[in-house]
C-alpha cells in the first residue's frame, strides 16, 4: 500500500510521473530554466488555497471535458445525431406553386447536414445530407434547397476540423490530471505548471481560431443563401442560428482560458524554485530521493 498518501492538511497526494526519477530528464524538464522561472510565477493567495482552487480547476477540465464530447455526437453520421446536437440550425417557410406551404428546419453538423420538411398535405419529410456523399456535390432532388457550393464549403471545413475536436477532447485528459496533480503542495511541480498552463492556453487559442474559421466558412455559408417559393417570389435569407453542438465546444473552450489563469496564477512550492533544493518525492517509501526534502516539504507546509 503507498505510504504517506495525504498531506498534513488532508489533500491527496499525486505523485510525480515516473520519468522525473530520471536525473537528465527533470535537468531538461523539471529543472530547465523555462520550468524554473515560470514556477514562481502567481500569487500568494493561490498558493496558500491550491487545494480549492485547483479543485476548482479541476472541475472546469471535466465540464470542458463532458462539453467537448456533447459537442462530438454529430460525428456519429445519422439524422438523429445531427438534428439533436447540431452546430446550426435554420427555419424556412416557403410556398409551393399549389398554395401548400413547406416549412424545412437545417441542422448542419460535423458528418452532414439534415433537414426536416413539413408539408401541407404530405406531412414531415427528413432528409440528410452526409459530407461524403456525392449528393452534396450535386444538384438533385436529395439536396432540397440545391446548396452545391454550400456544402462543399462545409465538407472542406468539417474535414479540417474533426480532428481538432477530437484531439481537444482526449488532451482534456492529461490536462484534468494536472489539475488534480498540482492539489498538493508535495505533488506540484514546475514541468506540471508549464505542462498545465501551455496545454490550456494552446486549447484555447487553437479552439477560438477553429471554431471561427469553421463558422465563417460552413455557418456564415449557409447564411448567405436566399430560400424562393417555387415561383421564384417571396425569396428571404436564411437565418443562421448556433446549436448546441457549437455552443458546448465553445464553452469548453473558454473553460481552458480558466484553467489556463489558474494554473499561471498558482505558484510552485518555495523549495521548486531552485534546482539544488528541487527533489522528488518516492510515493512508495514516502522518502525523499535526496536528503532534505521532508525538512524543506515541512517548512513549505507552514507556510501555507
Amino acid at each position: 500500500m503507498m505510504a504517506n498518501q495525504y498531506e498534513p492538511n488532508g489533500v491527496k497526494y499525486f505523485p510525480g510521473p515516473p520519468c522525473l526519477a530520471s536525473k537528465k530528464f527533470r535537468s531538461v524538464c523539471e529543472t530547465a530554466s523555462c520550468c524554473l522561472k515560470i514556477g514562481p510565477f502567481g500569487l500568494q493567495f493561490f498558493h496558500r488555497n491550491r487545494n480549492g482552487i485547483m479543485a476548482f480547476g479541476a472541475c472546469t477540465s471535466l465540464l470542458s471535458l463532458i462539453l467537448t464530447i456533447f459537442a462530438c455526437l454529430s460525428l456519429s453520421g445519422t439524422s438523429d445525431a445531427v438534428s439533436s446536437y447540431p452546430w446550426a440550425t435554420q427555419s424556412i417557410a416557403l410556398m409551393q406553386d399549389n398554395g401548400d406551404s413547406v416549412d424545412i428546419d437545417v441542422y448542419i453538423g460535423l458528418s452532414g447536414v439534415a433537414f426536416e420538411s413539413s408539408v401541407d398535405g404530405v406531412g414531415n419529410m427528413t432528409d440528410f445530407i452526409k459530407w461524403s456523399d456525392d449528393t452534396c456535390a450535386d444538384n438533385t432532388d436529395d439536396n432540397p434547397l440545391q446548396l452545391t457550393n454550400e456544402c462543399e464549403d462545409c465538407k472542406e471545413a468539417t474535414e479540417a476540423y474533426v480532428g481538432t475536436v477530437v484531439i481537444s477532447a482526449i488532451t482534456l485528459l492529461p490536462q484534468l490530471s494536472t489539475d488534480l496533480t498540482r492539489r498538493s503542495t508535495r505533488g506540484d511541480l514546475n514541468c506540471q505548471k508549464f505542462f498545465g498552463t501551455f496545454t490550456a492556453l494552446l486549447g484555447f487559442v487553437t479552439g477560438i481560431s477553429g471554431l471561427l474559421s469553421y463558422k465563417g466558412t460552413c455557418i456564415d455559408a449557409f447564411g448567405s443563401v436566399q430560400a424562393c417559393n417555387q415561383d421564384g417570389s417571396g425569396c428571404v435569407d436564411l437565418e443562421t442560428d448556433l446549436g448546441i453542438g457549437y455552443t458546448c465546444l465553445l464553452l469548453a473552450t473558454i473553460f481552458k482560458l480558466v484553467d489556463f489563469t489558474i494554473h499561471l496564477l498558482t505558484p510552485t512550492p518555495p523549495y521548486r524554485h531552485d534546482a539544488d533544493t528541487n527533489v522528488l518525492f518516492d510515493p512508495e517509501s514516502g522518502e525523499s530521493n535526496k536528503k532534505g526534502e521532508p525538512e524543506l516539504n515541512s517548512i513549505a507546509m507552514k507556510r501555507t
